[in-house]
């Protein structure tokens, strides 16, 4: 879902149904690189 939405949290979690800190949590637990999505 990040790659679709280009990295963009807020409609990540808007279609998730979550928070965005709960996005965020998810993001930092698993390591995961932001702008590997934003391009």
């Amino acid at each position: 879902i990040l790659k679709s939405t280009h990295g963009n949290v807020k409609s990540t979690a808007e279609i998730l149904g979550l928070s965005r800190a709960t996005i965020y949590r998810k993001i930092s637990k698993f390591g995961i690189d932001l702008d590997e999505y934003r391009n």
